[in-house]
């Protein structure tokens, strides 16, 4: 397991993930650089690191989860804050996410951009007039939809 930051946000993801999430100190390190790498792998689909970063503080709030509070002799160790604090910083990072990309991704009703056509699916048939006679059903000539009553402007016979 290794750490490396090398304060260029800009090139390496690795870096930039530390950066969103405060993990820059080498003598105390939150996360390693293999499980930043495992987020980057999971979570970069999304488009930005800052939500791979919101899943990387949402990992070391999980780390936390099993500190507790102690008190004695009139001191007290608040350690248990830490997880609210990284949950905190985790949904900070997903609204920046969000903000980051307000009305930058084309939404098109359930398709997203890049999305391909699936090849197993035959391509639908669409034409001029093809609902002016719906009893005649579909009249599929060749991928293009022809009426019935004009079929010597589309080629038909």
């Amino acid at each position: 397991m290794t750490f490396t930051y090398t304060a260029s946000p800009d090139d390496e993801d690795i870096d930039a993930v530390r950066l969103l999430v405060g993990d820059v100190d080498p003598t105390e390190p939150q996360l390693q650089d293999e499980e930043i790498q495992f987020l980057i792998d999971t979570w970069s689909y999304k488009g930005s690191n800052y939500y791979v970063a919101s899943m990387a503080a949402e990992t070391i709030a999980s780390r936390y989860t099993r500190e507790i509070n102690l008190s004695a002799d009139s001191q007290s160790l608040q350690t248990g804050e830490l997880q609210q604090k990284y949950l905190t910083l985790a949904e900070r990072l997903r609204m920046l996410h969000d903000q980051l990309f307000a009305g930058g991704i084309v939404d098109a009703g359930g398709i997203t951009a890049g999305e391909q056509p699936d090849p197993t699916v035959k391509p639908l048939s669409f034409g001029l007039g093809m609902h002016d006679d719906p009893e005649a059903g579909q009249q599929n000539f060749g991928g293009l939809t022809v009426p019935v009553w004009l079929p010597e402007i589309y080629g038909g016979s």
